[in-house]
């Protein structure tokens, strides 16, 4: 028997990651754009697009030169 994955194309990926972006642009840090690929291969796996960027933002330090301000 096999199991169904949720896996995405990565057209798909980059459409639900520019949706989310855009819908929640107000309250994401500006370098999260710095993390498109990363962010792109979560969703490719299947991840949803919340859980996604939740778990960039817990794992990049803001003390990192990849944090840049506006």
């Amino acid at each position: 028997m096999t199991t169904k994955t949720n896996k995405r194309t990565r057209a798909e990926a980059k459409k639900l990651m520019w949706e989310y972006y855009r819908d929640n642009k107000e309250v994401l840090p500006t370098w999260i754009r710095e993390c498109r690929e990363e962010i792109i291969s979560a969703l490719v796996t299947g991840l949803d697009p919340s859980e996604t960027f939740a778990r960039i933002l817990e794992t990049v330090d803001p003390d990192t030169p990849l944090k840049k301000s506006a």
